[in-house]
């Protein structure tokens, strides 16, 4: 389970709970009503909380493909950046304006705090994509990886076996240029890519018949 590491305290969290405690000093400072900015403020808290805690184990963690982490990175600061302009809004708005209806006077009171709603959904939305983002780009790395080293292993062991016939058939023209033909593409064939190599090789190491062998390589080896 994640956790809040004391490097991370003092990089992610301190600089929050400094703006926190501004926020509580300029509350207290002004004469609001009672409760008055209290939802938005404590919507605030712990939208501002949750993504910072996410922004944190982000960015420690070593988990997440760098292209991934960048980009959860940014979307979280904006989510930040949208709650915190309109925590700012909200305490910078006066408690009643005369000159507007009731209906707008209460559109005005809520919208900063729909507004930091927003960017916590946003956050959540966020941080669940680019997980999913991230489980899809290790599972395509492993099997990238996975088809890597079974090539190495395919073309290692055709070269091994070529080896191996050269030797046995060092009077055959027709053998030893078969031979030759396949060691010009054993670097590039998708042939000793695929699980098809592999149950070749197991019928020519049996084939010890020069015709036979040269038929199979021919018609398979390509």
């Amino acid at each position: 389970m994640p956790k809040v590491k004391k490097k991370g305290f003092y990089v992610f969290f301190l600089p929050l709970l400094g703006f926190w405690t501004l926020l509580i000093a300029i509350y207290l400072g002004k004469d609001f009503e009672e409760s008055f900015k209290l939802v938005p403020t404590f919507f605030y808290f712990i939208s501002s909380g949750l993504i910072v805690f996410n922004i944190q184990n982000l960015i420690t963690g070593s988990e997440y493909d760098p292209i991934v982490k960048n980009s959860k990175t940014r979307g979280l600061l904006i989510c930040l950046l949208i709650s915190t302009l309109s925590i700012l809004i909200e305490f910078s708005l006066k408690e009643n304006v005369t000159n507007v209806t009731t209906e707008i006077q209460k559109i005005r009171d809520f919208l900063p705090t729909i507004f930091i709603i927003f960017s916590t959904l946003a956050s959540i939305f966020l941080t669940g994509l680019f997980d999913y983002s991230n489980e899809q780009l290790e599972e395509k790395f492993l099997k990238r990886s996975a088809e890597r080293n079974f090539s190495i292993e395919s073309r290692d062991l055709w070269e091994a076996y070529l080896d191996q016939i050269e030797t046995k058939f060092e009077n055959s023209t027709k053998i030893q240029n078969e031979i030759k033909r396949i060691r010009n593409i054993l670097p590039y064939s998708s042939f000793f890519r695929s699980e098809k190599s592999k149950t070749i090789m197991e019928q020519v190491e049996k084939i010890n018949n020069e015709d036979n062998l040269l038929s199979v390589l021919k018609k398979y080896v390509k």
